[in-house]
C-alpha cells in the first residue's frame, strides 16, 4: 500500500484501538466517509484540508491575541480615562469649593464696608440727600464762575 514500517506500526495502533471501542470505530469511519466525501465534492485531498485546517487555526490564534492585546488597550484606556474624571473631578471641586468662598469673603466684605459707610455718615450727620444737595451746588456755583 506504499505505506513505511513506522506508519505501518501506527495503523497497527490505531486498529487495535478501533477494535477494541465500538464508539470509536463508529467515529472513525464516520470520519473516512466524511473526508472522502469532502475528497469527491471540492478535489480537495487530505493533505490540503488539513494544510488549510492548520493555516486558519494559525490565522485564529492571531486574531485571539489581537483581540486580547485589544482588549488590555481597551482596559487600560479605560482606567487611564476613569483616574482623569476622578482627577478633573477633584479639581472642579476645589475650583467650586475656592468659588463659593471667594463668595461668601466678597459677601461679608461688602456687608462690613456698607456697615463702615453707613456708620461713617450716621458720625457726621451726613446722608445721601445732603450729600447729593451739596454736590448740585458744587456745580451750580462751578459753572456759574466758568
Amino acid at each position: 500500500m506504499g505505506v513505511d514500517d513506522d506508519k505501518a506500526s501506527e495503523w497497527l495502533d490505531i486498529s487495535r484501538i478501533l477494535a477494541s471501542d465500538e464508539q470509536t470505530g463508529k467515529v472513525f469511519v464516520q470520519s473516512a466517509l466524511e473526508l472522502n466525501r469532502l475528497n469527491s465534492k471540492t478535489g480537495l485531498s487530505y493533505e490540503s484540508l488539513i494544510q488549510d485546517y492548520n493555516h486558519k487555526l494559525t490565522k485564529l490564534k492571531d486574531i485571539k491575541g489581537k483581540i486580547r492585546a485589544k482588549s488590555d488597550e481597551l482596559y487600560m484606556s479605560t482606567y487611564r480615562n476613569e483616574a482623569s474624571q476622578k482627577q478633573a473631578e477633584q479639581v472642579l471641586g476645589s475650583i467650586t469649593a475656592s468659588i463659593t468662598t471667594a463668595r461668601d469673603t466678597f459677601s461679608r466684605q461688602k456687608e462690613e464696608l456698607k456697615s463702615q459707610l453707613d456708620e461713617y455718615l450716621a458720625q457726621h450727620q451726613l446722608s445721601w440727600q445732603r450729600i447729593k444737595l451739596v454736590e448740585a451746588a458744587i456745580d451750580g456755583g462751578l459753572k456759574g464762575k466758568g
